[in-house]
């Protein structure tokens, strides 16, 4: 969609205006959402609990008329869709970002 792709621009424009975008995943993540913000992204990292894929599950179901076997993370980072695997922390969660130019400054 066109919200879509204007989050993944504004994203890379953060980017080459110096601020780090790094996303994480602790869950589930797919279809153009993903894209958008992985694309937008300085890097992904992705938790052990990660669930990463380019199209949502019943999307494969109708394109290819089946299910799929459920990818594990290591061919998330194989084909390139997460960067890294970082350790599952609770702990920082809740922890706000500085953002310029927001109440938090």
């Amino acid at each position: 969609s066109e919200y879509v792709a204007h989050l993944a621009l504004c994203l890379r424009d953060r980017c080459r205006h110096g601020v780090e975008i790094v996303i994480r995943i602790d869950g589930q993540c797919a279809g153009g959402i993903y894209v958008a913000l992985a694309a937008g992204a300085d890097r992904v990292e992705a938790t052990s609990a990660a669930k990463v894929r380019v199209l949502p599950e019943r999307a494969v179901e109708i394109v290819l008329g089946r299910t799929l076997r459920d990818e594990t993370l290591a061919d998330a980072l194989a084909a390139g869709i997460a960067d890294r695997l970082i350790a599952e922390r609770r702990d920082d969660v809740a922890v706000a970002r500085y953002c310029p130019g927001s109440s938090n400054e």
